[in-house]
């Protein structure tokens, strides 16, 4: 007999900052292949194209789903991640940047239910969650007050500063303003 002789082929070079996803048409096994590696395909196998490892630096976040599953992940950085072969990904996202005197109002996109994030924090929104524009907290000094209404029961309430707060998602500022400066023998009429 004869034996049937293909090739030769030339190695598949990886450096450390990439992958590959190769394919068994026989078996129907996909698998991922990562650098830094001189990678022999196996018989029949069939390789994907070359792919860059996703590299994720501190303030940055992805969002990646299994196509299989649905099942959704978030992979935060600093991080190199290589996605597994039946892993899809979104573009690259920032992290939500929040100082000390600043908040967000996350809502979770199956429920509608609303929770405050206060600073200092680089925030990753989790999955199916929106996140509201960066807010500043009221900063109420020594000399001033202010009334919040309570969207939910319509109670408004008085709030003294000094005094740095955040609104909680039902809460709105009616007004801020200075205190009255009365001396001891000062008094004043409220109609």
């Amino acid at each position: 007999g004869y034996a049937i002789v293909e090739g030769p082929f030339k190695k598949i070079e990886l450096d450390a900052s990439q992958y590959i996803i190769m394919n068994d048409p026989k078996t129907g096994e996909r698998r991922v292949v990562e650098g830094p590696k001189m990678y022999m395909p196996k018989p029949y196998e069939i390789s994907g194209k070359i792919e860059k490892k996703l590299s994720l630096l501190n303030n940055q976040y992805v969002q990646v789903t299994d196509s299989l599953t649905g099942h959704i992940k978030i992979i935060t950085g600093p991080s190199i991640y290589t996605p597994s072969a039946y892993e899809n990904y979104n573009q690259i996202m920032t992290k939500v940047e929040i100082a000390i005197t600043q908040y967000i109002i996350c809502t979770d996109g199956k429920t509608g239910e609303k929770t405050i994030v206060e600073g200092p924090n680089l925030y990753v929104p989790k999955e199916f969650e929106q996140v509201s524009d960066v807010l500043n907290k009221i900063n109420l000094k020594n000399n001033e007050y202010c009334h919040i209404k309570d969207s939910k029961s319509g109670l408004v309430s008085l709030i003294e500063g000094p005094k740095v707060f955040a609104l909680t998602p039902f809460e709105k500022l009616i007004i801020q303003q200075e205190l009255l400066p009365l001396s001891f023998n000062q008094y004043v009429f409220i109609k």
